[in-house]
């Protein structure tokens, strides 16, 4: 058993019964290294990230237990996995610009668990924000939001205030498919200096333009 001091000695007995007593010898049995985790990589694409880890060389393995941790969220296991060779998995539906921690311990059947290095990662990560600076007493503002998931072009003014809406999902006028290739989105909006919108409508393979 790792962790726990052990005490040796020979005592000697000759053929009249006197015994002799060697010194006492102490062996600390030391627990192994912990597993270290080898790869982390995330994929924005698939929303998933992909662990390697080090195979674990101790005896009396029972099996790797992954733990998750999101930043003001309980830590989660995610998987025990009882075969000892098997020192990878991917991790998916992860939410973008959320930094995610991992952790791999090692289980026993002492109950002892030896516990990796934590590594963390994000996936699109926020880098930066840049004011909106302009005067609103003389400077007439429209922010236009291209709403992909529910087919529908955003209205806000300067100050972020909800103004209105259109449209829907369909081929129509004033509809939109922003869908391409199952679940990722495509489509854009632009607005010229007289004021008209102009909506790529990419599942439909056109260009909608609206008045101001």
């Amino acid at each position: 058993m790792p962790d726990v001091a052990y005490a040796y000695r020979v005592v000697t007995l000759n053929s009249g019964g006197f015994a002799v007593e060697s010194q006492m010898q102490i062996v600390l049995m030391q627990s192994l290294a912990p597993v270290q985790i080898l790869n982390l990589e995330f994929d924005a694409t698939t929303a998933s990230a992909a662990l390697e880890w080090s195979l674990y060389p101790g005896a009396d393995f029972v099996a790797y237990r992954l733990i998750r941790t999101v930043a003001g969220e309980a830590s989660q296991v995610i998987a025990e996995i009882e075969e000892r060779t098997q020192t990878a998995l991917d991790d998916s539906g992860l939410r973008g610009n959320t930094e995610y921690s991992y952790e791999v311990a090692v289980l026993t059947k002492h109950g002892a668990e030896h516990l990796s290095e934590r590594r963390s990662g994000t996936i699109h990560a926020l880098q930066t924000m840049w004011p909106l600076d302009f005067d609103q007493e003389n400077v007439f503002v429209r922010l236009y939001v291209l709403d992909a998931d529910n087919a529908r072009i955003q209205v806000f003014d300067a100050a972020g205030n909800y103004l209105t809406q259109w449209g829907s999902e369909g081929s129509g006028p004033g509809q939109f498919i922003f869908q391409r290739d199952g679940d990722t989105r495509a489509g854009s909006v632009a607005v010229d200096e007289d004021g008209f919108i102009y909506v790529a409508d990419v599942g439909n393979k056109r260009i909608q333009k609206f008045a101001p």
